[in-house]
Parts: structure tokens; C-alpha cells; sequence
């Protein structure tokens, strides 16, 4: 049986809006990066080069009163040549009222890193990003004084307002990938 292409056409737009409604609550992976300064089970380090990794599902994020926030399922930080899982509960929060991003320690409701950005303004949280590089006096770095708990031992940010920070967010690449591949075949089809 051969389609008509018109048909071939409606079926591949629904079957988009199918996986698309499906990519949209998927695996994202936010992107931190920077230098810090503190200690590490009471060994202090000064200016070294970090990567956080944050990963979190989309169909988690959640409005709140002045933009939108998730909770992160698991986040792990490269730095001093290790990599540590970071086990104190956090979250990721977008504020629109100042374009601002945060990774933050939900435990004291604390933004430890923090940027603000015009670029930021419509970002969703659930769409790809970046990277957006960040200098001073835009960003921030901060625990409070109190430590994030790792596998690694006690993890404790020195205060900065002078750091340069880069946030990327790649959604999971499989969601996408799958996308393609339905569409190639629907055109397949449609060409035969």
C-alpha cells in the first residue's frame, strides 16, 4: 500500500509532536564551571579549577514565585583531581526577575553558585543552553559557611565575587537521536 505524500507528511508531524512530547520530560544534565576556593576535609585549596555535573529530569521542574526550580537527582564535582559525589540535597533555581541561575543547598535554602545573565531571560530549564560564560561582578560564589557534605568529606566554598563561571545544559542526546531516526524513516517510506 503506498501512502500519498500528504499523508506521509501528516503521520511524520504527528509522530514529531508524539516523541517531542515525550523529549520534554527527559534526562538533562546541567553544566558548572569555574574555580573555587575553600577546603576539602579540612585541606584548604585555593583557585582550583571545578566541573560540577548536575543531573536531573525535566518532568520535575516546577514553578515557584519568581520563576522556575529543580530538584537535582544526583550531582558529582571534579576538582583536586577527584571526582566527588556530592551527597547534601540541592536544587537548581531560574529566577526571571533578574535573569539569574543558582545552584543551590536546599537544606538551607543558600544559592552557592549564582549568575545573572540577559541571556538567561526565556531559558526553560528543559531545553539545551549554552555554554554562557560569566565574569565578575555578575556572578557569585558562596556556602554560607557551611559545608557540602561528599563522599570526599566536607566541602567548603570560600566566599567570591570575583569568579568567572560557565553553565551549559545538555538534555539527554537518546531523546533527540530518536527523533531523527523516526523522521528519516518516515521520509524513506514517504519516498518509496
Amino acid at each position: 500500500m503506498k501512502r500519498s505524500p500528504v499523508t506521509a507528511a501528516l503521520l511524520a508531524v504527528c509522530l514529531s509532536v508524539l516523541f517531542v512530547g515525550r523529549a520534554s520530560a527527559s534526562p538533562i544534565t546541567y553544566i558548572w564551571e569555574g574555580s573555587l576556593s575553600g577546603s576539602l576535609a579540612g585541606n584548604a585549596f585555593t583557585a582550583e579549577p571545578f566541573v560540577l555535573t548536575i543531573n536531573t529530569d525535566t518532568a520535575n521542574i516546577a514553578p515557584y514565585a519568581n520563576g522556575l526550580f529543580v530538584p537535582n537527582d544526583s550531582v558529582t564535582i571534579d576538582i583536586l583531581s577527584q571526582t566527588l559525589t556530592i551527597n547534601s540535597t540541592t536544587i537548581t533555581y531560574l529566577n526571571d526577575d533578574f535573569d539569574g541561575i543558582t545552584f543551590s543547598n536546599d537544606d538551607l535554602e543558600y544559592d552557592i553558585l549564582l549568575m545573572f545573565n540577559p541571556a538567561l531571560d526565556g531559558f526553560d530549564l528543559a531545553s539545551p543552553f549554552g555554554p554562557l560564560v560569566v565574569s565578575p561582578p555578575d556572578t557569585f560564589v558562596s556556602s554560607a559557611g557551611t559545608p557540602l557534605i561528599t563522599s570526599g568529606g566536607n566541602l567548603l566554598i570560600a566566599d567570591n565575587a570575583n569568579a568567572t563561571l560557565t553553565f551549559t545544559a545538555v538534555p539527554e542526546p537518546a531523546s533527540a537521536a530518536l527523533l531523527a531516526v523516526g523522521g528519516l524513516v518516515l521520509i524513506r517510506r514517504g519516498a518509496k
